[in-house]
């Protein structure tokens, strides 16, 4: 068995995985704990651990922290932190967590690679006296840190023997939006003995890499003794294998890549396996470190919604300020319908955070924007003022909010009575909260697709039975909170005939008198004065700006009403270097005239400034952060409507 084996993988997260230590010392050895992580954790350039009392001073191994996640500049903290210490001398530790980003500010500093380097250089000097006790010299691993799209410098400071094999190694990540040191693992190698000296292990991996004439200098990387068995479950195998990691690039494309190569302990005679340990051909197998093809590049745009300030929807598009490594994730734009300029939104940089839907209204300020996770928020673009339409205990389904501010409805089941989906409202107020909400109920029926008329007097809404959908209306002064509201057949309007196939949004024409409904087979235009159905043909074709690409209408997605006769929808194209863009696009049904309304890349896009609130979207989106961070930490168990 090889003692102190050691593998790491860092993606993302910084996640460190030690494996096949032996002799590791109890997790509750708290003496050992104390001479190990009580100076570290009050380190000025280490992440504030919250414990129960507070700062952590000294830290049990195994146990679970959190970071404090508020900061100045943003909310990005280590959740789900464990120490473990294991029983060596010196002793060999390791701190790792999952690395969250929600909010950055667009204006903070971004610390350096050379500044990053540096602190975490120093904080192995202060806390691992030992490592630099050892000769000679340690120097940074000849593997080039990575920035991770976390925003994490990882940096990993090794010691080589004689031979070349890696003796002791400590590794450091370190955040580049403050600096802070969010995670580390300290090791030091005893290998086992063995007759080959590793240095000619390298000259025959190094004479067979000469016949790879199109690549440039290989490099050992990484390069340590392994327990074949362990690693494979083989035993046709030497008991002991050197495996050693090497990189080079190819000169052609410049493409960088790396191998694995498998050697002898005894003879130093490389052993061919593949990536399942099984015997391959006598040749390096070489793993490209590029993902996907620049063909599979994809500029998207969705969710969109026309308010009285502009176009409002989701896209990829990248915001101003943010360092490049921070990825272009799904937020909300707006489009000035006065400058043309666009504008974000939201800037919530979370992982599995993408919207879902937004709406508005032609005549609004307000907007709504519901997520995957099931959060969902109003929000007004002149004031910044915002409510708490859905959490994830309890989803806003097709969110609404009425043109002054006044109504909040969602569409979704209850938890008692009636199972049936049903519409919800509650009066909004200075709270951010939306609380308990009072409930229309319609017996047998599914409720769903609230949306108000312009001159906030009716509430429309699609009613569907076993049998039909209908789109019906109720008038706004039955909405008082209080009990449950039980409209009699004659507080129900009927619009219109039962729809031949199921509506999946219903939208305004700014005139106040249509309705587009769209709908899973083409979208449908009423006429709520004489209350005719026609349906609409998007005879598009292509798009100029891109040189003539055509365009496909994508079905899946949102189509709806637009200004002065026009039809929003999602068009996709793919230019003649195969990028495939997803833009919005507007179709004149008068002048069959196509417009595109989004930008055809991942074009810089500044922040919306609220003309009537100090409130900045760096702030509105920090404060929801927050409050959802908060929530989770206090979710309730028991909630009933």
């Amino acid at each position: 068995m090889v003692k102190s084996m050691f593998f790491r993988f860092s993606l993302f997260l910084s996640a460190i995985i030690l494996c096949d230590f032996v002799d590791r010392a109890e997790s509750n050895d708290h003496k050992l704990s104390e001479t190990v992580f009580s100076s570290v954790f009050t380190d000025e350039h280490f992440i504030e651990v919250v414990a129960s009392s507070g700062r952590s001073v000294v830290i049990i191994p195994g146990s679970t922290y959190n970071e404090k996640p508020q900061k100045v500049d943003g909310v990005f903290w280590q959740e789900g932190i464990v120490a473990d210490i294991y029983g060596s001398t010196p002793p060999q530790v390791s701190v790792f967590g999952q690395s969250r980003l929600r909010v950055w500010n667009t204006l903070s500093r971004v610390f350096t690679q050379a500044e990053c380097q540096s602190i975490s250089w120093d904080f192995v000097k202060r806390h691992f006296s030992w490592f630099q006790d050892i000769s000679p010299s340690p120097t940074l691993s000849t593997t080039p840190p990575s920035l991770q799209r976390k925003g994490i410098w990882g940096f990993d400071w090794k010691q080589f023997d004689s031979e070349g094999l890696i003796s002791a190694e400590i590794s450091v990540y370190v955040r580049a939006f403050d600096g802070k040191i969010v995670s580390f693992s300290t090791i030091k190698q005893d290998w086992p003995d063995h007759k080959a000296h590793f240095s000619k292990v390298k000259e025959n991996i190094f004479e067979i890499t000469k016949k790879n004439v199109p690549l440039e200098e290989v490099s050992v990387i990484g390069a340590s003794i392994v327990d074949q068995v362990n690693l494979f479950g083989k035993t046709n195998l030497p008991n002991l294998l050197y495996r050693v990691v090497i990189r080079s690039r190819d000169k052609l494309n410049l493409q960088t890549k790396t191998a694995v190569i498998y050697a002898n302990v005894d003879t130093g005679e490389l052993i061919w396996l593949n990536q399942r340990g099984e015997p391959a051909p006598s040749k390096i197998i070489w793993r490209s470190s590029r993902h996907g093809e620049k063909g599979q590049e994809v500029v998207g745009a969705w969710a969109p919604a026309l308010s009285k300030q502009g176009l409002i929807f989701a896209a990829n598009l990248n915001l101003m300020g943010m360092p490049k490594w921070i990825p272009a994730t799904g937020q909300a734009f707006l489009k000035s319908s006065t400058t043309q300029g666009i504008s974000f939104l939201t800037s919530d940089l979370s992982d599995g955070h993408g919207i879902q839907q937004i709406s508005s209204l032609p005549n609004s300020d307000w907007f709504t924007v519901s997520y995957t996770g099931g959060w969902s928020y109003a929000i007004n673009l002149q004031t910044a003022q915002r409510h708490t339409l859905g959490n994830p205990e309890r989803g806003a389904t097709t969110p609404t909010v009425d043109t002054q501010g006044r109504w909040g409805v969602i569409s979704t089941t209850g938890r008692t009575g009636n199972q049936d989906s049903d519409l919800f409202f509650k009066r909004l107020n200075d709270t951010t909260e939306l609380g308990l909400r009072t409930r229309i109920i319609l017996p047998k029926s599914d409720d769903y697709l609230p949306v108000f008329s312009l001159d906030g007097k009716w509430l429309f809404f699609i009613s569907e039975t076993e049998k039909t959908m209908n789109l019906c209306k109720i008038s706004t002064e039955l909405l008082k909170e209080g009990e449950p509201v039980h409209p009699r057949v004659e507080h129900i309007e009927k619009i219109a005939l039962p729809f031949p196939s199921q509506i999946r949004k219903v939208t305004f024409f700014p005139d106040g008198r249509k309705l587009l409904l769209d709908t899973l087979d083409k979208p449908l235009l009423l006429d709520l004065v004489t209350e005719k159905i026609q349906s609409v043909e998007l005879k598009v074709s292509i798009d100029k700006e891109l040189g003539g690409a055509k365009v496909k209408v994508i079905k899946d997605v949102e189509i709806v009403a637009g200004k002065d006769g026009e039809i929003i929808f999602c068009g996709e194209t793919s230019d003649t270097k195969k990028i495939t863009r997803l833009r919005l696009y507007s179709y004149n049904l008068g002048t069959k005239v196509l417009r595109a309304l989004s930008p055809p890349n991942a074009d810089i896009v500044p922040p919306h400034r609220f003309a009537s609130s100090k409130e900045t979207v760096f702030s509105l989106n920090k404060a929801i952060a927050l409050s959802e961070i908060a929530w989770e930490k206090k979710r309730p168990k028991n909630f009933t409507e």
